[in-house]
């Protein structure tokens, strides 16, 4: 047997469903069965419906502060701004203020998308999806605009006229989110494993 045999055994880890991650398959065991979400996703939605410690929740402002900025950043030049190259994960609870409250759930998924799209200079489609689990509210996923994922070509023999193709990337960026009106809170995660230059005219829309 090859002495480094030992050493070079990697760990075992399994995909998980919830968090989209690669985690230690011990995070999966149950007593009777093997599960598709780890340990942790599972403890997530075991307090769905419950409050967020008030030390967990942020502000809007005070969320979107934390992420990455392409365009407050002094050491990206401004000519270099769109071609700045930003990858980042983040997850984060926003508290919902009174006016925010009074927002429906496609306005206020409208202005926390639009706030971290003025932050890291990417664009993203929305979308609401369906939950059984979450009777008192709604789930959304936004998908970056320039993921080869989410944007379907035009084949050329089907353009009626020519035009330039929007660059796409293996990004994978996405914003997922929960809101939970009762207790007052958004729930993100944002995910951009992948920097690529930003799409034109993103900025401020």
């Amino acid at each position: 047997m090859d002495n480094n045999t030992a050493s070079n055994i990697a760990p075992v880890t399994t995909y998980c469903t919830g968090c989209h991650c690669f985690k230690p398959t011990e995070l999966f065991a149950g007593r009777q069965r093997q599960y598709k979400t780890c340990k942790i996703c599972r403890s997530r939605k075991s307090n769905v419906g419950k409050p967020i410690a008030d030390d967990l929740l942020a502000t809007l402002e005070e969320t979107i502060n934390l992420i990455p900025s392409r365009y407050n950043n002094d050491e990206i030049a401004e000519i270099n701004r769109d071609d700045a190259s930003i990858e980042y994960s983040f997850s984060a609870y926003i508290r919902l203020d009174q006016a925010m409250l009074n927002m429906d759930d496609q306005q206020l998924v409208t202005r926390i998308r639009t706030s971290i799209e003025a932050r890291d200079g990417y664009h993203y489609y929305q979308y609401f999806t369906p939950s059984t689990q979450l009777k008192f509210g709604s789930t959304f996923v936004c998908c970056c605009s320039q993921s080869s994922e989410t944007q379907r070509q035009v084949p050329e023999d089907r353009l009626k006229r020519r035009h330039t193709r929007m660059e796409t990337f293996n990004c994978n960026g996405t914003i997922h989110g929960m809101i939970d009106r009762p207790n007052r809170f958004v729930r993100i995660t944002i995910k951009h494993p992948i920097g690529h230059r930003a799409a034109p005219n993103t900025r401020n829309k």
